[in-house]
């Protein structure tokens, strides 16, 4: 679904909505009731579609304000008002959206979708002015496109107020609503103020504490992806350890892990390489660092090629933390990084171990099954690629290899049938299509 043009509001006149008299504004909610409803919910249907298209997942929430609200706003407002004041003040949230969010950093997406695809009429970033334990949220009005207030027959420039929070500034508004605003409640007890200025503290904390362990993970996830398609990659090509396996893709196909500059591939998702400068330096100062810290540095370490710094603090995390699932996953990127440096029995010997410590997971079982099939052991492999695909039936790189690992054994029928799986799993693989035509020219088909 397009998202609506910026430019194009409903009319640059403000929406004639009659505040001079509760009859009046109430025969005009009346007659504008269901045409508010209806533009709401399409507003909301296509924030929501523009959300999904940036990769952001909110929780909407809509409301349309009610009549009681409505005039007891315009009742408050209006005595606020100046008393030269010729016109009631008309409220601007009759119409109310809200964009909930995970993270701190989906915030600031969120707050540009918005600036680039309304009318902007006003920005608040509203924190615990009204009481000392309020939290923040940004707050925007808006009109409400043209295309959307046409079309439900709303007349002049109407406004909608948008607001984005995260989970927990959510949560907290919430009870803050309840608690504080709608009681006016103004604890005089201090234990009890002390508690929920702490509470308001803790939440905003918290968001920061998850905003730091989303970008971690993010760290982590990207290096962990490119070491292991590196090392498939490498194992697939050093010395031609499948024989008959086409050396380089067929014309016009593009080699998704062909050294240079094309991005690393694994599965589906096409990697590119972190920049440089998210590690200016990876080797752990003297005093420590955190594990989570150690590894990621030993992921960049073994993705730039230092491949002795990667083995160091891959043994220094297993010298100081004995968690056996922690021992496993280090003895397994320890094994890949001890196969780049040429050391196959090293590979071996932590492959074995972090099966040993987790023999429910299949990437030991794979990892090793690779060694076997470079070193030329094939029923080693073919056994450990068994295992590997009785724990993962998805696992696309294992049906590759077994596919590569029959057809050097002549089974050409068993090696279509396991790259023919591979590409059902994931049928834009190209490397597996490249396997593919190979095999069918072999077998004259």
């Amino acid at each position: 679904m397009a998202f609506w043009p910026k430019a194009k509001c409903a009319s640059m006149q403000p929406a004639s909505i009659p505040t001079d008299s509760r009859e009046a504004l109430s025969q005009w909610y009346r007659t504008h009731a269901d045409g508010l409803e209806r533009s709401l919910d399409q507003l909301r249907g296509e924030l929501g579609a523009a959300c999904t298209q940036r990769g952001l997942r909110p929780t909407l929430k809509w409301r349309v304000k009610s009549f009681k609200s409505l005039y007891a706003k315009v009742l408050r407002t209006s005595s606020q008002a100046p008393a030269s004041a010729s016109e009631r003040v008309v409220p601007t949230d009759l119409l109310g959206m809200r964009l909930v969010l995970p993270f701190l950093e989906d915030l600031r997406h969120g707050e540009r979708l918005i600036e680039g695809a309304f009318n902007v009429v006003e920005r608040q970033q509203r924190g615990g002015r009204r009481h000392e334990f309020g939290y923040e949220s940004t707050h925007y009005l808006v009109t409400v496109p043209a295309h959307i207030a046409d079309a439900h027959g709303l007349d002049g420039q109407l406004l909608c107020e948008i607001q984005l929070r995260t989970i927990l500034q959510e949560a907290w508004a919430e009870v803050e609503h309840e608690l504080v605003y709608k009681a006016e409640f103004n604890p005089f007890d201090e234990p009890l103020r002390r508690k929920l200025v702490a509470l308001n503290a803790n939440l905003a904390l918290s968001d920061i504490v998850f905003q730091e362990a989303r970008a971690y993970q993010r760290q982590l996830q990207r290096q962990l992806k490119r070491r292991r398609a590196t090392f498939t990659t490498m194992m697939l090509r050093q010395g031609e350890p499948y024989r008959g396996s086409p050396a380089a893709p067929a014309s016009g196909e593009t080699a998704a892990t062909q050294d240079g500059d094309q991005p690393d591939r694994i599965g589906a998702m096409t990697l590119q390489p972190p920049p440089e400068e998210d590690f200016p330096q990876y080797m752990i100062p003297a005093g420590g660092a955190t594990i989570d810290n150690m590894l990621l540095y030993a992921l960049h370490a073994h993705n730039r090629g230092d491949v002795s710094a990667a083995l160091s603090i891959y043994g220094r995390i297993l010298q100081i933390e004995d968690r056996g699932n922690l021992h496993a996953i280090v003895r397994i990127h320890r094994g890949m990084a001890h196969v780049a440096d040429g050391d196959y029995h090293s590979a071996l010997m932590d492959f074995s171990e972090a099966i040993a410590l987790n023999p429910q997971s299949p990437k030991g079982y794979f990892h090793r099954a690779l060694v076997h099939q470079f070193e030329n052991r094939l029923n080693e492999a073919r056994d450990d690629l068994q295992r590997c695909l009785a724990l993962d039936p998805t696992h696309t790189d294992a049906l590759l290899s077994r596919s590569r690992l029959h057809f050097d054994q002549g089974r050409f029928e068993a090696a279509m049938r396991d790259c023919d799986e591979a590409l059902a799993l994931e049928p834009d693989w190209q490397q597996a299509h490249a396997w593919r035509r190979h095999i069918v020219r072999t077998m004259g088909l």
